[in-house]
């Protein structure tokens, strides 16, 4: 039971909302999961992500994700060079004795505003499963009203997004979990429920010779909680290559590795530095995320199909 206590302070102290729209440090690699409107335009790619959150802590956050997407162009409307995406993911997560899996089904559509800047709406559809596994919990009052047993309950999930891209720029907006669904169920209490996120990511790519600099900033407005802000820098070597750096106005500092193996496939690792007011060390997190992008022959005829990912 001290071990569980400490994870529940550890969680406020560095304002973790359990059970809310996660937050990957590969956060542009992985921006698919927060803006459904995220595309790779005539091709098919495949990310697989596990994060193993405060590394060292028994009962810490450990995630598994799961997306893939396929795109296909609008044969009927050559000229516009509009695309159709179609995909969705799995995640799975632990924290202590919570659970939650979800699976997403995801559609976008993009089309171009201009010679050069592309416009892109999407949407995820699907179930989230939570619950509270008290089987390993030692509790200090076995009739506990409100952890008294195991319980699971099925809730709808539904999110949207939309992004104006080109090249070199990426701005997006999306809305998470829109459905904010009561835990009562769950545990046998009003006072819990899925929080409602708007999330905004903008990015630039500059280029000078064979090195690329990438700007990037991301908000989290998740209910009534403190807006999440991350501000980072990617620097890439030939597109071969790549680091950064960002910072996140909860203490954290985020270090991430990128390496391109071969022309489909590349892995990227990133780690996290936490630091905690009450906890004399940080709260070490790591990620890492495997991806495999293929081209789409059919669609590599099409012209202009602009796109910054």
């Amino acid at each position: 039971m001290k071990k569980l206590f400490l994870i529940i302070v550890v969680f406020y102290s560095v304002s973790y909302h359990g059970q809310q729209t996660l937050q990957y440090s590969n956060y542009l690699e992985n921006s698919f999961y927060l803006n459904p409107a995220v595309a790779h335009l005539g091709k098919k790619s495949l990310n697989i992500i596990y994060r193993n959150q405060w590394a060292g802590f028994e009962g810490a956050p450990k995630t598994t994700f799961l997306s893939y997407q396929s795109s296909f162009s609008n044969k009927k409307d050559v000229k516009s060079s509009s695309f159709s995406n179609v995909g969705g993911f799995l995640q799975n997560e632990n924290v202590g004795a919570f659970r939650s899996f979800k699976i997403n089904f995801s559609y976008s559509y993009t089309f171009l505003l201009s010679s050069n800047w592309r416009l892109s709406f999407g949407s995820f559809i699907g179930i989230q499963q939570l619950g509270l596994d008290v089987t390993g919990v030692t509790l200090f009052d076995p009739n506990d009203p409100v952890v008294d047993v195991s319980n699971f309950s099925l809730f709808p999930d539904f999110s949207m997004g939309l992004a104006l891209t080109n090249n070199n720029n990426f701005f997006g907006i999306s809305t998470k979990q829109v459905f904010q669904n009561n835990w009562k169920k769950i545990i046998n209490s009003d006072l819990s429920q899925n929080e409602s996120s708007i999330v905004f990511i903008a990015a630039k790519k500059i280029a000078l010779s064979n090195i690329g600099f990438t700007p990037n900033i991301m908000l989290d407005f998740t209910g009534q909680f403190k807006p999440k802000l991350i501000a980072g820098l990617k620097i890439d070597f030939k597109e071969i290559i790549s680091t950064g750096i960002a910072v996140r106005n909860e203490n954290t500092v985020l270090g991430q590795f990128k390496i391109m193996f071969t022309k489909n496939l590349q892995i990227s690792y990133a780690h996290d530095f936490s630091f905690s007011n009450i906890l004399l060390r940080p709260l070490n997190s790591n990620e890492l995320m495997v991806s495999y992008i293929s081209s789409i022959s059919e669609n590599n005829k099409h012209k202009n199909t602009i796109s910054f990912f």
